[in-house]
C-alpha cells in the first residue's frame, strides 16, 4: 500500500504546487472583488452625500429669496393676499410653479394648500446639478 501513494506522488510532478498557487489565487482574488465593491459603494455614498447637500443648500437659497420678497413686499407677512401671485421679485406663473437655475443646481417655488388656519404656504424644492437629488423647505405665514 505504501508503495503505491509514493508512486502516484512521484507520478505528481507539480500539479499540488498548481493546485495550491490556484486555490490563493482564488482567494486572492475574491478578496480583491470585495475591496473593490466596498470602494464604489463608498464613493457612491460620497457622492450622494454631495449632492444631498448641494440640493439642501440650493433649497435654502431659495427659502431666503422668498422670505426677502415677502419682507420686501410688506412690513407685515399676515398682509400677504393669498391670491396674489407676487412674492416680492417672484412673480408665480399660472401654473404656481417658480423655477431657478444655479450653477450649482436649481429650486422651484411653488404655493401649497395649508390645511392650518394659514395665510400662505410656500414650498421650495432644491435639487443638485444633476437633478438626482432633492431637498424641500415649507414655510407657513400666519
Amino acid at each position: 500500500m505504501k508503495y503505491i501513494y509514493n508512486k502516484i506522488l512521484k507520478n505528481q510532478n507539480g500539479q499540488a504546487a498548481f493546485l495550491i498557487v490556484f486555490f490563493v489565487m482564488s482567494i486572492l482574488f475574491v478578496i480583491s472583488m470585495f475591496l473593490a465593491e466596498i470602494s464604489i459603494k463608498q464613493s457612491k455614498s460620497t457622492r450622494d452625500a454631495q449632492e444631498s447637500i448641494q440640493a439642501y443648500y440650493m433649497a435654502d437659497m431659495g427659502t431666503e429669496r422668498v422670505i426677502y420678497g415677502v419682507r420686501k413686499i410688506a412690513s407685515d407677512p399676515n398682509k400677504i393676499n393669498i391670491n396674489d401671485y407676487n412674492i416680492g421679485d417672484i412673480i408665480l406663473p399660472e401654473s404656481g410653479l417658480y423655477q431657478v437655475v444655479a450653477d450649482a443646481g436649481s429650486f422651484t417655488v411653488k404655493r401649497v394648500n395649508v390645511s392650518l388656519p394659514a395665510t400662505l404656504g410656500i414650498k421650495i424644492t432644491g435639487y443638485d446639478q444633476n437633478k438626482r437629488v432633492s431637498r424641500s423647505i415649507e414655510l407657513l405665514w400666519n
